[in-house]
This record gives C-alpha cells, sequence and structure tokens, in this order.
C-alpha cells in the first residue's frame, strides 16, 4: 500500500528532522540491495546527525506510546514498524548518544 509506506518514510524523516533540531544537521537516505527471509529485497536507511539514542531508549523506541519528546504520541515508530511488518518487511534503530540515529527498512522485492 503506497499510502503507508509514504506514512512511514514522511514519520522517518520528520523523526530525523526533529532530532537535529533547530542547528540542523545531514539527513542520508540510503538504498541498497537486501535480503528479507531469504528473499530478495530493498534496504531503506533514513540517518541523521542528531543527538542519537542511549541504549536504554532504543530498546523502547519501537513500543507504542513512547516518547522522549514532550509534544510526542510515541506512536510513530511503533506504527512504521507495523506497517513494514504488514507489507513483509522490517524496520530496525540503530544508534548511539552523540552519533545520530539510523532507522533500516528492509522490504521484499
Amino acid at each position: 500500500d503506497a499510502n503507508l509506506l509514504r506514512h512511514v518514510f514522511e514519520n522517518l524523516v520528520n523523526n530525523a528532522a526533529q532530532a537535529m533540531g533547530r542547528e540542523g544537521g545531514i539527513l542520508t537516505v540510503r538504498i541498497a540491495a537486501g535480503e528479507e527471509g531469504g528473499a530478495p529485497g530493498v534496504d531503506v536507511t533514513v540517518e541523521d546527525t542528531g543527538e542519537g539514542m542511549d541504549t536504554s531508549v532504543r530498546d523502547r523506541a519501537l513500543l507504542p506510546f513512547f516518547t522522549t519528546r514532550p509534544d510526542g504520541t510515541g506512536l510513530g515508530l511503533w506504527m512504521s514498524q507495523s506497517i513494514m511488518a504488514l507489507h513483509g518487511g522490517s524496520l530496525a534503530v540503530h544508534g548511539a548518544p552523540g552519533e545520530g540515529t539510523s532507522v533500516t527498512l528492509v522490504l521484499p522485492s
């Protein structure tokens, strides 16, 4: 569903922009051949140069209603992960404090 996948990409780009704040930073989107469940697919990585996440935040980032923002709902990454699963794909969050964050999507072809 193109509309649902668009929602995932918009959420990831918005999260990255918010993580970099007013100071700005670099947002990188990488697309490469990949694999999901032994089948060929596409890997899409959205990476920012924001504040990054420590282990405890990263471990909870995909849980519903978890947020570190005062105005956040905590549903964006959870919904994105759910949408990816509906499409037979996956979503993983990587990063460390001071090193930015990257989210990798794997979509079957």
